[in-house]
């Protein structure tokens, strides 16, 4: 996570766009040519538990339900093509 989030944050930087987290509501907002795009959420442990686009469907989590009710973070793979 670490890694990918360095990277994440990197690329949106040099883009010209600078993220801001909330601390108290573990939020990091990302936005794209200067408007707000994407909107992440942590658990207390820093597990991701929601990625929302606020340019498509703001209101939709795109971090998946868990199968069958289990407490378990979810895991995001992120794969990347060169």
């Amino acid at each position: 996570m670490k890694t990918y989030a360095s990277a994440l944050l990197g690329a949106v930087v040099y883009a010209g766009s600078v993220p801001h987290y909330d601390a108290p509501t573990r939020t990091l907002t990302v936005p794209v040519d200067g408007v707000d795009r994407f909107h992440y959420t942590f658990g207390k442990g820093g597990a991701v538990n929601g990625i929302y686009d606020l340019s498509i469907m703001p209101g939709t989590n795109l971090v998946a339900k868990s199968f069958q009710g289990e407490t378990t973070d979810r895991v995001i793979q992120w794969t990347y093509w060169n």
